[in-house]
């Protein structure tokens, strides 16, 4: 999230295009865990779908009344894929990610093909 701190990790498996996203908090983290609270980890455990195209699936949500009440996006990710987020009401986020970037990712370039659908 801020240059220079080790704050999440995105590794993708090495024989797919599926990815793990590890949310650093903790000792040795910028984030204590006596700072956490339940807002907070349904933010950090997450879970992502991915989608070919934002602005489609996003018209689709609003156009069928499906976008949840809590929501921010689509904004540009770290990584250079559209993403959104959507909340369960127990606050857990539901992170909506394009399968390809579309700018240079900010850390380190990707080492496998991103999927096509």
């Amino acid at each position: 999230m801020q240059p220079g701190r080790l704050d999440w990790v995105s590794q993708q498996v090495p024989d797919g295009h599926d990815w793990l996203e590890y949310m650093m908090i903790g000792d040795g983290s910028d984030t204590p865990l006596s700072r956490v609270n339940q807002g907070e980890l349904g933010v950090l455990n997450h879970f992502s779908i991915g989608v070919a195209n934002m602005e489609e699936a996003m018209t689709t949500l609003i156009k069928e009344g499906r976008l949840s009440p809590r929501h921010d996006g689509p904004q540009m990710g770290k990584d250079g894929k559209w993403q959104a987020n959507l909340y369960d009401p127990d606050g857990t986020r539901v992170e909506l990610m394009e399968f390809q970037p579309v700018t240079e990712p900010c850390c380190s370039a990707f080492t496998a093909p991103s999927p096509t659908n």
